[in-house]
C-alpha cells in the first residue's frame, strides 16, 4: 500500500562529512550591495557551505531530485534567505526575531552539489562559528521550508516536488547528532559521503585561531583548549630546540642567556669605541670617565651605545676635558720675542736688525 502524500513544513539537514577538493570562491549576487552588507567591515567574514544536493535521500524518506535543486538554487537567488543557528521551535514561530546568524548572498553550482556563500555578521554565530572551524568541526546545513511531495514506490520515498518549493530560510549548526538534535527532531538528516575529503591545513587552522578572539577562547571546550596548549608547546619546543622539561624554565634560561649576550656585547663595544677608531678618547683618565658616563646611561644594545657615546663626547664638560688634557699634554703655546732696534753705532751695520754691543776704545 503506497504511502500518504506529504505536504507542509519541512526541515531536512545536510551534513557533508566528507566533500571532495576545497570550495570556490563565490561571487556575491548581483544586486547584492557589498559596502551595505559589511557595514564598511574591514574584514568581513564569509562562509561557504554544502546547502543542497541532487538525487539524495535524507532520512524521513523524501527524495530530492535535479528540478528540486535547480528550484532551491533559483529562490535563494531570489530571496537571499537568512539563517539562525538552529531552527526556531514551533511555539516561537510567528513571533520570535534572534539574531540573524547567517545572510545567504551568494550560491555556485559544483557538480550534484549547490554550495551557499554567506555573509556571517558580528556576533556570537560568527564567533561559534570561527571556533568550529578552529577546531576542525563539521558544519551542517538545514533548510527551513515548505512543499509537497508524492510517495514514489521505486524509490522508495516522497519524491518532493520542485514547483511546491516556498524556502524560507537556510539554518546552520554544527553536525554532532547531540548538538543537532532540535533540527533532527524537525526533520530528517541528509548524511552525504565521497572519497578523497580535503582536510584543513596547518595554515587554515592558523588562520581560523587568528580570527578568533581572546573571549572566543574562554568558551571552548577544556579537552580542546587542551589539545591546543599541547599542540602549540609542542611547535615551541621544536622551534626553540627545547627539551622535555619545564617549558617556562627552559624559556626563562634561554631569556638569560640573551640577556647576559646583549650585556657582554654593549660592554665590548664601549670599550672598543672608547679605545680604538677616529672617536677614541687617547688620555686614559678621561676615557675611564667618558666609560662611566656612557655606562649611566644604561645601552641595552649596541647601536644604543653608539647613540650614548656620541651624546657624552658633545657634552660642554666633556668637550673642556678633553681641550685641558691635550694642551698640558702638548705643553704651553711657545712665542720668540724680537727686537726691531736699528743701529747705526760704531760697530753697526747699517740696515741689519738686531743687538748691537758697543765696545769702550782702547788705550793706545
Amino acid at each position: 500500500m503506497a504511502e500518504e502524500n506529504v505536504t507542509g513544513a519541512f526541515h531536512d539537514t545536510l551534513i557533508i562529512s566528507e566533500f571532495q577538493g576545497s570550495f570556490p570562491d563565490i561571487p556575491l549576487f548581483k544586486d547584492v550591495d557589498f559596502q551595505e552588507l559589511t557595514d564598511g567591515e574591514a574584514k568581513p567574514v564569509f562562509v561557504t557551505l554544502p546547502i543542497g544536493k541532487a538525487n539524495v535521500l535524507s532520512g524521513n524518506r523524501r527524495f530530492y531530485d535535479e528540478a528540486f535543486l535547480l528550484e532551491l538554487e533559483k529562490q535563494v537567488a531570489d530571496r537571499k534567505p537568512i539563517g539562525l543557528m538552529g531552527h526556531l521551535s514551533s511555539d516561537q514561530k510567528g513571533w520570535a526575531m534572534p539574531p540573524e546568524a547567517v545572510h545567504w548572498v551568494g550560491a555556485m553550482r559544483v557538480k550534484e552539489y549547490l554550495l551557499g556563500k554567506g555573509f556571517l555578521p558580528i556576533g556570537e554565530s560568527r564567533s561559534r562559528l570561527q571556533r568550529y572551524r578552529a577546531t576542525g568541526s563539521k558544519i551542517a546545513t538545514s533548510i527551513d521550508a515548505t512543499g509537497e511531495g508524492v510517495w514514489d514506490d521505486a524509490l522508495g520515498a516522497h519524491k518532493m516536488i520542485a514547483s511546491t518549493l516556498r524556502l524560507n530560510q537556510i539554518d546552520i549548526a554544527p553536525a554532532d547528532p547531540l548538538l543537532t538534535r532540535e533540527m533532527a527532531e524537525q526533520g530528517g538528516i541528509i548524511v552525504v559521503r565521497t572519497q578523497g575529503a580535503k582536510k584543513m591545513t596547518e595554515e587554515e587552522k592558523a588562520q581560523a585561531l587568528r580570527e578568533m578572539k581572546a573571549t572566543d577562547a574562554a568558551s571552548l571546550p577544556a579537552e580542546v583548549k587542551a589539545a591546543l596548549i599541547q599542540e602549540f608547546t609542542a611547535d615551541i619546543r621544536k622551534s626553540l630546540g627545547l627539551g622535555d622539561g619545564d617549558i617556562v624554565t627552559e624559556v626563562k634560561k634561554i631569556q638569560e642567556r640573551d640577556t647576559q649576550r646583549e650585556k657582554d656585547a654593549v660592554t665590548a663595544r664601549i670599550v672598543e669605541i672608547s679605545s680604538t677608531g677616529d672617536k677614541a678618547v687617547k688620555v686614559e683618565s678621561i676615557r675611564e670617565m667618558v666609560v662611566e658616563l656612557v655606562e649611566a646611561k644604561a645601552p641595552k644594545t649596541v647601536a644604543e651605545v653608539d647613540i650614548a657615546y656620541a651624546e657624552v663626547l658633545n657634552r660642554p664638560s666633556v668637550k673642556k676635558a678633553l681641550q685641558l688634557e691635550l694642551q698640558e699634554t702638548m705643553g704651553p703655546s711657545q712665542t720668540t720675542p724680537t727686537q726691531s732696534q736699528s743701529s747705526t753705532q760704531s760697530g753697526g751695520v747699517p740696515g741689519m736688525k738686531g743687538t748691537w754691543f758697543v765696545l769702550p776704545p782702547t788705550k793706545s
